[in-house]
């Protein structure tokens, strides 16, 4: 009798959990909801929820996770410090969506240059950071793919080092999620740079990319991404009683869309219950939904298209914003508190600045100022990689020998690109 009693009471619970969780995508379009999205305990990988975690999906800024992991990886080798020098070119300052907070020639820390491209998404700062740390671009995308080779990422490719749109590079929910879970175990030493609330550039203070830190309680990172095509992508961590947990959420409609998402999921994640159910959706490593999609979804007509206006509906959320108090939505029956509340304290605002460099090397830092000023970039050395880690040791026959793929196409599923991408010249 006590058995039968525990069985329904487990199985009335998974219900009401179940009718807490986000809509399902519809089997017609697969966008319905906005697109993939997991829920991962960040230390056990245990997944809570999860939607098409294996569908490509373009990242956009997003993959400035990946740029981050690459310098992390380099401070970790010794190749650089966090003083090191990233130099603005004039091809990084004519990326598109860029910053234009520093000018060609100007220096910065690596330590600024993360802060700058973390907090504000800089695509300008990421692509100076692609040809600062290393051997240059090539160099660095190559890194770039053989660590998403190394941590499991089995279906994601890099030609960039800040998202703006390529069809060629593609990644799902479960891949960030797993990026974001080696950021944390592999690199908690840099967690901070995930958190920051704003920086101050040249005496304008500008706001992080992130809506929940601040305003979700124990919101601490990680990092957005936006393009026409991808949609509005969010990866989103937060700390509550020793439980840290991971939403991805991938395709919303707008930025407070992607926000609300992902603290309902986070905030089932803490308050609901899931947590008993801890391993139930299986090991991140074992999802296979959405591994039947070819193409990266495309958001473009559903976000840049200017379609009309609908009703609001648990698919269709209208938000409203109250000054100094918390977001309000509307999913059908009228405008209520959502999940992000109102902010919590003054925001904490970093100041960033050009110098502070290392003095050491002063030459070669003189010849990349130069080159920066002039608008040439030099051609990196072969795009082989020595004495950084053992997984790098073994990666290349010598002599240049052709690298091998990255990920088998077939698991891939989508067109593989050239490994190597040089940069476009910039209009």
């Amino acid at each position: 009798m006590r058995r039968k009693l525990f069985a329904a009471f487990a199985a009335w619970t998974m219900l009401v959990l179940a009718s807490l969780l986000p809509a399902p995508a519809s089997a017609a379009t697969g966008l319905d909801f906005g697109g993939p999205y997991v829920l991962v305990d960040a230390q056990s990988g245990d997944v809570y929820a999860e939607h098409d975690a294996l569908r490509p999906w373009y990242p956009a800024s997003t993959t400035k996770l990946m740029t981050a992991f690459v310098v992390f990886q380099a401070l970790k080798a010794g190749e650089i410090t966090l003083d090191s020098p990233v130099v603005m070119s004039k091809t990084a300052y004519g990326q598109a969506y860029a910053s234009h907070f520093f000018k060609p020639g100007e220096v910065l820390t690596v330590d600024n240059a993360l802060k700058v491209m973390l907090t504000r998404s800089a695509n300008d700062m990421a692509m100076a950071i692609a040809e600062s740390v290393g051997n240059g671009f090539d160099d660095f995308i190559l890194r770039m793919n053989l660590e998403a080779r190394r941590l499991g990422m089995s279906r994601s490719r890099f030609v960039n080092p800040h998202g703006l749109h390529d069809t060629r590079q593609v990644t799902t929910a479960r891949d960030l999620a797993l990026l974001t879970r080696a950021i944390m175990s592999e690199f908690p030493r840099y967690k901070h740079y995930f958190s920051i609330e704003a920086i101050q550039v040249k005496g304008a203070v500008r706001r992080n990319t992130n809506l929940l830190l601040g305003r979700f309680r124990g919101a601490s990172g990680m990092k957005t991404g936006y393009i026409c095509d991808s949609g509005w992508n969010i990866v989103a961590t937060a700390r509550r009683g020793g439980r840290e947990l991971i939403a991805v959420v991938l395709g919303a409609r707008n930025a407070v869309d992607r926000a609300e998402r992902a603290a309902a999921l986070l905030e089932q994640g803490f308050d609901r219950g899931i947590g008993l159910f801890a391993g139930s959706r299986g090991d991140i490593t074992k999802i296979s939904s959405g591994s039947s999609y070819a193409q990266a979804g495309n958001m473009r007509p559903v976000v840049c298209g200017g379609g009309k206006q609908v009703a609001a509906s648990p698919e269709h959320p209208q938000y409203k914003a109250i000054k100094g108090g918390p977001i309000l939505i509307d999913t059908g029956e009228g405008f209520k508190p959502s999940h992000i509340g109102p902010r919590s304290g003054k925001r904490q605002v970093v100041a960033v600045a050009a110098g502070g460099v290392d003095g050491s090397g002063t030459d070669e830092l003189a010849r990349r100022v130069i080159v920066a000023n002039i608008g040439v970039l030099p051609r990196p050395r072969p795009a082989i990689i020595q004495a950084v880690s053992p997984q790098y040791a073994t990666a290349f026959a010598p002599k240049e020998a052709a690298p091998e793929p990255i990920v088998d196409p077939a698991s891939l599923l989508v067109a593989p690109p050239s490994l190597l991408p040089r940069p476009r010249p910039q209009p």
